[in-house]
């Protein structure tokens, strides 16, 4: 990533842009933010979302399948019930997002790997 920061329009933009996609999707945009370059399984990226990581609601919502169809995240399948997720950097908010949350989320970031890892970092 360049050592640029987020102009004033650009922030706008990203504003725009997590408010367009609704509370639910936004959620999971800003945790694979935070955690990028990581991959996650739907449940972990649930659980770092905020939700229950046993929770069906990730599928039948179909936000994975939209976000990835709108190629805002990437999802490599391992089997048919077995996907790893992750934020696509190709995407020119979500790279603008992880220079963000990279730049200024340290915090956020040590909790959500804290989560993955069940508390024992």
């Amino acid at each position: 990533m360049n050592e640029s920061k987020l102009n004033l329009a650009e922030v706008y933009e990203l504003i725009m842009f997590l408010q367009q996609v609704g509370e639910f999707k936004r959620s999971l945009i800003l945790a694979l933010a935070h955690i990028y370059p990581k991959r996650v399984t739907a449940s972990e990226l649930s659980l770092i979302a905020g939700y229950s990581p046993k929770s069906k609601y990730i599928y039948k919502n179909r936000a994975l399948e939209e976000l990835e169809n709108e190629n805002i995240i990437n999802i490599q399948s391992l089997s048919k019930k077995n996907q790893l997720v992750q934020l696509n950097q190709n995407h020119s908010n979500c790279l603008k997002l992880i220079e963000a949350c990279t730049e200024a989320g340290e915090r956020v970031t040590e909790v959500l790997f804290s989560m993955l890892s069940g508390g024992r970092e």
